[in-house]
């Protein structure tokens, strides 16, 4: 079955965010050919160089490029080959994904950690799901701030 768009993202967002907190503060270069994984369909059977065709170089570094224009992640220039230069995330979704479980009794691994483990793990609906309640959470939080903001 194929995945849609926002599945798509989502899945490729919780991996992309894994991969910044694994590497920060260090800025990484992130690359279309280091996630296909979460580009393709289970089921799409691609060799190495069609992922670049079908819009997947494309679909890629819109979500990087979304993701820096919204404030998840500071970004340098994106090369015509699907690569995004000196990616790192910004502090703002650090401390999301620092954020520990709602219920402090449980003591569980952040988000960030539990992206990272989903992603070795190559659980796409994990991947997706984790991803999904970071954008929760950074709404809400964005919120906050400006609520905050204004109340001051």
């Amino acid at each position: 079955m194929s995945m849609t768009h926002i599945e798509r993202f989502n899945v490729l967002v919780g991996v992309v965010f894994a991969k910044l907190y694994e590497t920060f503060p260090v800025p990484v270069e992130l690359s279309v050919q280091n996630f296909v994984e979460q580009l393709v369909d289970d089921d799409e059977l691609i060799d190495d160089s069609e992922y670049m065709k079908g819009g997947y170089v494309k679909f890629f570094t819109s979500t990087i490029t979304w993701l820096g224009y919204h404030g998840y992640l500071m970004k340098g220039s994106t090369l015509s080959g699907g690569t995004v230069r000196d990616c790192v995330l910004t502090a703002s979704a650090l401390e999301i994904l620092n954020a520990m479980p709602a219920n402090l009794e449980i003591k569980g691994p952040s988000l960030g950690d539990q992206l990272i483990t989903a992603t070795k793990d190559s659980v796409k609906g994990k991947v997706k799901d984790l991803a999904g309640e970071f954008l929760s959470k950074a709404v809400v939080f964005g919120t906050r701030a400006a609520i905050d903001f204004v109340r001051t």
